[in-house]
């Protein structure tokens, strides 16, 4: 299944299913609950070409779009193969990042309508998250 993120508006597409965060709108049926988040129940999920697991936080109001293959890079987060692709597919640059930290850069709030989106990087795990603030 394919995931898309919406940056001009609080949406993520999940092949017909449509999740809208600035309305509060996104089919239960498709997630499973504890008790401080939403999982996403379908497996083989993809975004930039790598799977991912998508998990929302009830108490952050937060998306977090958790990449499972591992990613290595120099300098900082914005040379990662993953950066690279999103950077690409909605045709941004460096300079629309602002690096916090060579684990954490941050995009400019004018690219997009989301309260925030930042990527993180742990440096143990080889993991890169995208955090989408609604």
């Amino acid at each position: 299944m394919d995931c898309k993120v919406v940056l001009d508006s609080k949406k993520i597409l999940v092949d017909r299913d449509e999740l809208n965060f600035g309305a509060n709108i996104f089919p239960m049926s498709l997630f499973e609950e504890d008790v401080s988040s939403y999982r996403f129940r379908k497996i083989d999920l993809k975004y930039l070409s790598d799977d991912i697991e998508l998990l929302i936080s009830k108490s952050s109001n937060t998306v977090y779009v958790l990449f499972e293959k591992s990613d290595f890079f120099d300098n900082h987060l914005l040379k990662s193969k993953i950066l690279k692709r999103f950077k690409k597919k909605y045709v941004l640059t460096d300079d629309d990042f602002i690096v916090e930290h060579p684990t954490k850069v941050s995009l400019k709030k004018k690219k997009h309508n989301w309260d925030e989106i930042n990527f993180s990087y742990d440096p143990r795990q080889g993991d890169i998250s995208m955090s989408l603030y609604f």
